[in-house]
Formats: structure tokens, sequence, C-alpha cells
């Protein structure tokens, strides 16, 4: 039986590989097109040849993580790791995360999920520990990886989507993990969802590294100053953080009902995506929205545009939403309103600032969780719950002040996971 059944994942490890040198020749036609984030012509030559790093030591700890958020969460693990002078390899999946990355150690893109590439890449590295951020399961990465180094879950997560998807393929999945020591998990319903994989002696509930390296962030330089040109100095100021263009006309329309009774608010929105800021310049336009856009504000004054009428600031810079999240009254929380499964809405609690989001936080459910029973965030569904929200905030000042306060006790409770995992 036992034989029947390795000749059964040999089978399916082939048809793996088959599948996934298809998938990448489509991948090339398609960035010979189109570049992406994540795929360039430029770099595609950097996932196959990687040049040997200057390591101090035979063996090396590998973290690996995809997106820049996953690498930001890694880094209170990775800095401990390094305290402990031990040679750090990273690789990531996107450049955005590469280019972050480079500061912490060698770093490299992904290699390609090819049995003879990634071969190569361990042989070169050969660590001793690896690893891997959230939900990231490449098959080649994680078998061939589990010759050279044990290997470890940080913040890991499974989703209720991913779930169905690993059941149908459960036997494959199942013989992935044998080749990991150990699943550090973020949230409980995630450890009920891996014990179906995986023997409960290899799980351990942690909590996510993320929440203590908030408090490690770069906050970035003080914009109060800059606000003074459109008048925003003696104002209630919102901050709508990581907005996505189908949620922005939801946000316009509170923002209509609120100036209709208050004259002292003002929104500020910053996107997700600054290479999208012309939808919210459509979407401000059509609603007859005064706006003005944050690199103008940095330029010298224009005489022809009336910056003092300004009554929503759009920013178009990246990396520096902390910055308004800082001097804010209140901070609302993107990627909620829509079907993304919400941002970092624990970002706001480290300045003490109350918490609003949408309904759709399935990617937040822990940190939301906690913000609605310690009362340090709110759910807001559409315009009325907006407007009625910042109405009832502003308006009571030691509501204000106590919200604000268990914002920040939420994030406290919620720190932690790097000391467990170590």
């Amino acid at each position: 039986m036992k034989l029947i059944k390795n000749i059964l994942f040999n089978i399916l490890f082939f048809i793996y590989n088959i599948l996934i040198f298809f998938i990448f020749l489509i991948l090339v036609v398609f960035i010979i097109f189109k570049n992406t984030k994540s795929f360039t012509l430029k770099n595609l030559k950097n996932r196959f040849i990687f040049k040997t790093p200057k390591l101090k030591y035979n063996q090396a700890i590998l973290f690996h993580s995809s997106s820049l958020g996953e690498f930001n969460a890694l880094k209170p693990l990775l800095k401990k790791i390094k305290s402990f002078n031990n040679e750090v390899v990273i690789t990531t999946f996107t450049e955005t995360a590469l280019n972050n990355a480079i500061n912490y150690g060698n770093a490299f893109l992904m290699p390609f999920d090819f049995y003879f590439i990634t071969l190569s890449f361990f042989k070169k590295i050969k660590p001793k520990y690896i690893f891997i951020a959230e939900t990231e399961i490449w098959p080649n990465f994680i078998i061939i990886g589990s010759r050279f180094a044990k290997i470890y879950w940080i913040n890991a997560r499974m989703s209720e989507k991913s779930f169905r998807y690993y059941k149908f393929f459960s036997y494959f999945i199942k013989k992935i993990f044998e080749n990991v020591e150990k699943i550090f998990v973020q949230d409980l319903e995630s450890f009920e969802r891996f014990k179906s994989f995986v023997p409960i002696y290899k799980l351990k509930l942690c909590g996510n590294t993320k929440y203590d390296s908030l408090e490690e962030i770069n906050i970035g330089e003080d914009y109060s100053e800059i606000l003074k040109k459109i008048n925003f100095d003696n104002k209630k100021i919102i901050t709508f953080g990581s907005i996505h263009p189908d949620e922005f006309e939801t946000i316009i329309k509170s923002f209509i009902l609120i100036k209709n009774e208050s004259n002292d608010i003002r929104y500020i929105i910053v996107p997700r995506h600054i290479e999208k800021i012309k939808f919210f310049e459509d979407i401000s336009n059509r609603y007859k929205i005064r706006y003005s856009l944050f690199e103008d504000i940095l330029k010298e004054e224009d005489p022809f545009k009336q910056l003092l009428e300004t009554e929503i600031l759009l920013i178009n810079k990246t990396g520096i939403l902390l910055s308004f999240y800082k001097i804010s009254t209140i901070c609302f929380v993107g990627g909620s309103l829509n079907n993304i499964g919400g941002h970092n809405i624990l970002e706001p609690a480290i300045f003490k600032k109350p918490v609003l989001f949408g309904p759709n936080y399935q990617n937040q459910k822990e940190a939301a969780k906690k913000l609605l029973e310690n009362r340090g965030g709110f759910v807001v569904s559409d315009e009325y719950d907006i407007k009625a929200r910042i109405k009832i905030l502003i308006e009571n000042e030691e509501k204000l002040k106590e919200i604000s306060y268990n914002s920040y006790k939420t994030l406290q409770l919620l720190q932690g996971a790097t000391e467990r995992i170590v």
C-alpha cells in the first residue's frame, strides 16, 4: 500500500513539473507584450541564474516571502536570528519585496519552481534552516529544500478558499507537508484547517509576527506643516488608507453627507496603487469635489490653483501612508468595502487612532475580531455608516480618547509571536 501511495505521489509530482513548464511558456509570451510587477524580461534571467553569495559560514538560514507585506512581517524574526550571528539569505517572489530585502542580507528573486533550477539553487546556498512566510506552497522548493535543511512555516494561514482547494489535492498536499518540521500558525481557524493535512504535533498556534514589526516601521516625514498650504492644519483629518478605486465612490458620498453638516472635516485619500490615481480624480470631478494632488502642494504654489479650497487631498506618492495615519483624528483601512479582504487594519493603532474598516475583512479576521471586541475599531458598510461613525467620534471627545486607547491596547494584545517562535 505504501509503495502504491509513493508511486501515486511521484506521478502527481511529475505532472506538476510538466504543468509548470507549460505555465512558464505562457508567462514568457505574456510578459513579451506586457510586463508585470513580479515578472519582467529584465528580471527573467535572475530567476534562473544565481550568483553564489560569499557566505561567512558553511550554512545559511534562508527566509522566503512572497510580497513586501510578508517580508515586513518576517523582519522581527529575521533580526532576532541575525542577532545570534547567523548568516541570512532571503528569497522573495516580487521585485518590490526584493528591493527591501537587500538591506537585510543576501537577497534573490525566488527561482522558478523547476526541479533542476531549484536543485541548483539549494546546492549553492546549502541552507541549514528554511523559514517560509504565510501560504507559499511551491512543491519543488519544499521537497528539494527539505533535503538540505529543516523547514518551518512562519505566520502560516489557510483561508477557507485555499482549504477547499487543498482538500481536492489532499494526498499531494499531505505528502508535501511531510517535509516540514513545524508550522507556526497565526490564527485558530487556520490551525483547525491545517489539522486536516498535518499531524497536530507539527502545529503551534503562535500569532503573527507582523504585529511585532509594526512599531519598528519607519514612519517617515512629518507633513503637518505642508498641510497648512491647503488649510488642513485646523481641521479634523480623516485618512483613508490603501483605498481601491471601487471603494472611493462610497467614501466620496460620505464626505458629501458630512460636509453638509460640518465644515471642519477633511479627507486624505491614500490609494493602494498610485498608478490608478486618475480614477480617483475622475470620480472627484464627477461629484464636483475640490481636490488637490499631494505632489502639487509639495511644489511651489500655482497662483491659478485654489489650494486653500481643497476638500480632499489625493496622495500620489508611495510609502507615506503612515505619515498621514499619524496626523489624523480617525483612520479608515481599505480593501474592505470591496472583495479584497482588507489590508493591515492595525497600522493606525500604532498611533492610537480609532480604526474604521468595511465588512469584507476576511484577510484580517484576527485583528478585526480583536479590535471589535476591545472597541478600538468599527465596521462601516456604506457612506451613511462612515458619516455616522465619524460624527459620533468627533463630537464626543471622551469617547474618541477611549477608542484611541483601545486600538493601541489591541495591538499590544496581539504582539509576542516572534518570542514564542524563537
